[in-house]
């Protein structure tokens, strides 16, 4: 997995929502972006294509050393942090870009969703060897996530660990559970996500 440097700045939900309209710009738009100032255009080496937010749960067991790991509480002082960053293939007034091998993905500086959302985060893993991480919603969180799971499906929803982004998933349909499955490559790519949100990564 190829990791890529981004900083980005938390903001309220509330402020998602008055930039969201950004994300609903054709790809014809001329405009250019207005990147923040706390912000840094990231760039991605070699990622791999995106996945998809599957709207159901994908059928998966617990991945070895797979016991959940609270993402609040003590947790919360020594993970790293979290974030969603809602993105689409088209470049529009007032997104960044994030460079891809192919191509690029403009997103809103502005998380919709972050680690204060979620009560815990578990590694799964399908029976042909993907790994899956499942992350868990508090009632605010889960609500911010089938709200944008309705408005915004087919565009992506970049996963930020620390400064790393490792997962650019599509969003395929409503998660009204309070749940969201990123399937990644491995069990051991899913375990080690977990840990690195737990702080449990030596």
């Amino acid at each position: 997995m190829k990791r890529i440097s981004l900083v980005v700045a938390v903001a309220a939900f509330g402020t998602l929502l008055s930039g969201c309209e950004a994300l609903q710009t054709q790809k014809n738009a001329t405009a250019q972006p207005a990147a923040p100032a706390a912000a840094a255009a990231p760039t991605a080496q070699n990622p791999p294509a995106p996945p998809t937010v599957p709207a159901t749960p994908p059928s998966a067991a617990a991945a070895p050393n797979g016991a959940p790991q609270p993402a609040a509480g003590a947790a919360q002082q020594q993970g790293a942090p979290v974030l969603f960053l809602l993105a689409q293939p088209e470049k529009a007034q007032g997104l960044n870009e994030l460079k891809l091998k192919d191509g690029s993905l403009w997103y809103l500086p502005q998380p919709a969703l972050s680690r204060d959302d979620l009560t815990r985060v578990t590694p799964l893993q399908e029976k042909d060897g993907k790994g899956v991480v499942r992350f868990d919603f508090n009632p605010a969180g889960a609500k911010k996530l089938a709200d944008l799971s309705q408005k915004f499906q087919g565009k992506y929803l970049v996963l930020v660990v620390g400064r790393d982004v490792v997962a650019a998933p599509r969003i395929a349909g409503a998660m009204n559970q309070g749940a969201m499955f990123i399937v990644v490559p491995n069990a051991a790519q899913a375990q080690a996500i977990t840990q690195d949100i737990a702080g449990a990564r030596q």
